[in-house]
């Protein structure tokens, strides 16, 4: 797993990250990492727009593909929100 050190030595030059995080695993952890990498974007003044890639959501039934869908996005909003960052570049 990548860190926020990582993250942190191509940022400043990047305008778009694509981030990866796998449906099938627990994605916990990569939702937190996400929300940190957003957040250090924002606190340092980067114009970063983020993609964020959902892998292997094509092998998951498509009423658990919405709810898991919703579901990672609500939860990013919530901690976006609680971090005061209202407006994020995230797709």
């Amino acid at each position: 797993m990548s860190s926020l050190n990582d993250f942190e030595a191509f940022a400043p030059n990047s305008t778009t990250i694509v981030f990866v995080l796998d449906i099938t695993e627990d994605y916990s952890d990569a939702i937190n990492l996400l929300v940190s990498s957003v957040q250090w974007t924002h606190q340092h003044g980067h114009n970063v727009r983020f993609e964020v890639l959902i892998h292997k959501i094509d092998g998951v039934h498509e009423p658990d593909r919405l709810e898991r869908y919703s579901t990672i996005q609500k939860q990013v909003s919530v901690m976006l929100h609680e971090c005061s960052i209202e407006k994020p570049l995230i797709k």
